[in-house]
């Protein structure tokens, strides 16, 4: 199976948190996480960033992940490796 024409990326951004656990006000961290989501791209513009992890052979998408531009840290491109044969399995000695 070829993979799809699409770009390949790891999109770092920052994500809002929510906590159940019990802190002391100077224990709190004021910040988003840096969350790094890996995908291919399905659209990059003005609005945001989605992103699929899995392609289905035939042209579909899923586990889409859409991030809003505002929360983008950073875009970085990805070159996907060439295909390499897997080593059968051995049967192990019962």
């Amino acid at each position: 199976m070829k993979h799809p024409n699409k770009t390949f990326a790891v999109v770092s951004w920052g994500d809002a948190h929510s906590t159940e656990d019990e802190v002391k006000e100077t224990e709190i961290k004021h910040e988003p996480w840096t969350i790094k989501t890996y995908g291919w791209v399905l659209r990059s513009d003005a609005v945001g960033v989605t992103l699929a992890g899995e392609w289905v052979d035939g042209g579909t998408w899923r586990a889409r992940t859409f991030i809003p531009r505002a929360m983008v840290i950073e875009e970085q491109v990805l070159t996907l490796g060439t295909k390499r044969k897997v080593a059968p399995l051995r049967n192990e000695p019962t």
